[in-house]
C-alpha cells in the first residue's frame, strides 16, 4: 500500500464528513489507500469501484484484496497467480474461474496433480496444452484422459497398461490401433472374439496367447488356425471336429499325428487311400470300422491285412485270390477255415502236403486235381486215398505196395486187378 499525502488524508475525511458516497473517493481521483487512512474497509474500496489493476498500481497485496475481489477480477491483469496464490487464493478459487491451468504450472504455483485435486477436468488440461503423460502423472485415470479426447496411443506412451486404458473405456479395437499387441489386450482383459473383431490375426492371438480353443470360441476357422501356426493337435485339443480339420487343410498324416483315429477320419469322410498314405496302418482301419475290401481298394497288401488281423475268409469275401493270400503269408489250414476249396488252394499255389496239414482231406486234394502220387509224397496213407477215391491201380502207380493197398481197405481181387502178383 502507498503512503498517503496529507492533502489526500484532508480530502478522504472531509468526504467522509459530508456522507458522500463511495464511488465520491476514486471519483476525486483519490488513491484507495486513503479511504483505508480515514478508516473505511476494502469492501468500501471494492464498492468505490477500485479496480485489481488499481490496487496493484498502489502495491497493494493479495492477502488484502483476498475475500473482497473475486479471483476472476484479477485475470488478465498484472497480478501474477503466485501473488494470488501467496495471498490466500486457492487452487479452486483459480478452478472455478477457469484461470489457464498451464500458467499457474508454469509459474510453480501448483503442480498437476493439485490442478487435477483443485477440480481441473482433464478435459481442460488437454485444451490447456498438458500432454497426456503429465495428466497421467498427475493421478488422472485412463477413462478422464479418455473423455479429453486424449488417443489411445497417447494413452499408452503416457505409460497406461492395456487394462487400465480398456477400464477407461478403449474398445479393444483401439487399443489396437493404439500400439498394443494382441498380447497387451489379452493381458488387459480383452476376450478372444473382441481381439478377432478388433482385427487381430489368429496367427497374432496364438502369438498373444490364446489357445486354439479361445479361437473357436472367437469362431476363427480351422483354416484361419492353421494360417496362424497352430498345429492340428492343437485343433483337436481346441475342440474342432475332424472334419473341420479337414476343411482347414490338414493332412491326414497331421490329423494322425494329433490323435484322430482311423475311425474319426472314416467318419470324416476320408479314404482308405488317404489313411494309408497318412500312415495309417491297415490295423488302425480294421479297428476303425473300415471293411477288407475297403482296405484293399486303399492298396493295403494282403500281408497287411493278415497283419491286422483280417482273416483269409474276410480276404475271400473281399476278392483276393488264393495265390496272394499265400503270398501275403495265410496257411492253407487258413484258407480252407476261410472258405476257400482245395482247387482253389491248389491252383493257388498250395502244394499236396500244404492241403493236407490244412485239413483237406486226400478225396479233397483228388477233387482239386492232385495225383495219387502227390498224395502219397504228402503224407497221405493209403487208407486215406482209397476212401478219397483213388482205385488200387492208382494207388500201385503212386508207390504204394500191394501190402499197404491191402491194409488200406483194397481187397485182393482189386490188387490182382490193379497189376499186383502178391498172393
Amino acid at each position: 500500500m502507498i503512503d498517503v499525502t496529507d492533502e489526500q488524508r484532508l480530502a478522504a475525511g472531509a468526504l467522509l464528513k459530508k456522507k458522500a458516497s463511495m464511488e465520491s473517493y476514486r471519483e476525486a481521483e483519490l488513491p484507495a489507500s486513503a479511504m483505508l487512512v480515514v478508516e473505511l474497509s476494502m469492501e468500501n474500496v471494492r464498492e468505490a469501484g477500485y479496480t485489481t489493476e488499481d490496487l496493484h498500481e498502489e502495491k497493494f497485496s493479495a492477502d488484502e484484496l483476498h475475500g473482497i475481489y473475486p479471483i476472476e477480477e484479477f485475470m488478465d491483469t498484472q497480478w501474477t497467480a503466485a501473488d494470488l496464490a501467496e495471498g490466500g487464493y486457492t487452487v479452486e478459487e483459480f478452478a472455478g474461474a477457469d484461470w489457464d491451468p498451464l500458467a499457474l504450472h508454469d509459474e510453480e504455483v501448483y503442480s498437476v496433480e493439485q490442478l487435477k485435486d483443485g477440480g481441473y477436468p482433464a478435459t481442460r488440461m488437454r485444451e490447456a496444452g498438458f500432454t497426456c503423460e503429465q495428466c497421467k502423472d498427475g493421478g488422472y485415470l485412463a477413462e478422464e484422459c479418455r473423455e479429453a479426447e486424449f488417443t489411445c496411443d497417447e494413452c499408452r506412451e503416457a505409460g497406461f497398461t492395456c487394462a487400465e486404458c480398456k477400464d477407461g473405456g478403449f474398445s479393444c479395437e483401439e487399443c489396437r490401433e493404439g500400439g498394443f499387441s494382441c498380447e497387451d489386450c489379452r493381458e488387459g482383459g480383452f476376450e478372444c472374439g473382441e481381439c478377432r473383431e478388433a482385427g487381430f490375426t489368429c496367427g497374432e492371438c496364438r502369438d498373444g496367447g490364446f489357445t486354439a480353443q479361445d479361437c473357436r470360441e472367437a469362431d476363427f476357422t480351422v483354416e484361419d488356425c492353421r494360417e496362424g501356426g497352430f498345429s492340428c493337435e492343437d485343433c483337436r485339443e481346441g475342440g474342432y471336429e475332424l472334419e473341420e480339420c479337414r476343411e482347414g487343410g490338414y493332412t491326414v498324416e497331421e490329423c494322425r499325428e494329433a490323435g484322430f483315429t482311423a475311425g474319426d477320419c472314416r467318419e470324416a469322410g476320408f479314404s482308405t487311400e488317404e489313411c494309408r498314405e497318412g500312415g495309417f496302418s491297415c490295423e488302425d482301419l480294421r479297428e476303425g470300422g473300415y471293411e477288407l475290401e475297403e482296405c484293399r481298394e486303399g492298396g493295403y497288401t494282403v500281408e497287411e491285412c493278415r497283419e491286422a488281423g483280417f482273416s483269409a475268409g474276410d480276404c475271400r469275401d473281399a476278392g483276393y485270390s488264393v495265390e496272394e493270400c499265400r503270398d501275403g503269408g495265410y496257411s492253407c489250414e487258413e484258407c480252407r477255415e476261410g472258405g476257400f476249396s482245395c482247387e482253389e488252394c491248389h491252383e493257388g499255389g498250395f502244394s499236396c502236403e500244404d492241403c493236407r496239414e490244412g485239413g483237406f482231406s486226400a478225396g479233397d486234394c483228388r477233387e482239386a486235381g492232385f495225383e495219387c502220387e502227390e498224395c502219397k509224397e504228402a503224407g497221405f496213407e493209403c487208407e486215406e486215398c482209397r476212401e478219397g477215391g483213388f482205385s488200387c491201380e492208382e494207388c500201385k502207380e503212386a508207390g504204394f505196395s500191394c501190402e499197404e493197398c491191402k491194409e488200406g481197405g483194397f481187397t485182393g481181387e482189386e490188387c490182382k486187378e490193379a497189376g499186383f502178383s502178391c498172393e
